[in-house]
């Protein structure tokens, strides 16, 4: 934004727009993690049941953090 752009903002809202920047960073940072938490819990689940075996679950849990980290990642690069 432009400096004129930010003291309008800023005037009209009442809060600075890099706040808001990262306000939405963190928010979506914090529900990619609780998704990747989630599923990540679902494999060890699915590893106490018998269902999958060690290699499969270490595979998918892997596969879970790389893809957060991924998201997290683009995400952060976009917004901020």
């Amino acid at each position: 934004m432009q400096s004129e752009m930010a003291t309008a903002f800023m005037q009209g809202a009442g809060f600075n727009p890099q706040s808001l920047k990262y306000l939405l960073f963190v928010v979506v940072f914090a529900m990619v993690f609780s998704i990747g938490a989630w599923l990540g819990t679902l494999v060890l689940k699915a590893y106490g049941d018998g269902e999958l075996n060690a290699p499969e679950a270490m595979r998918a849990c892997i596969g879970i953090a790389i893809t957060v980290l991924l998201v997290v990642g683009v995400i952060g690069s976009i917004i901020l």
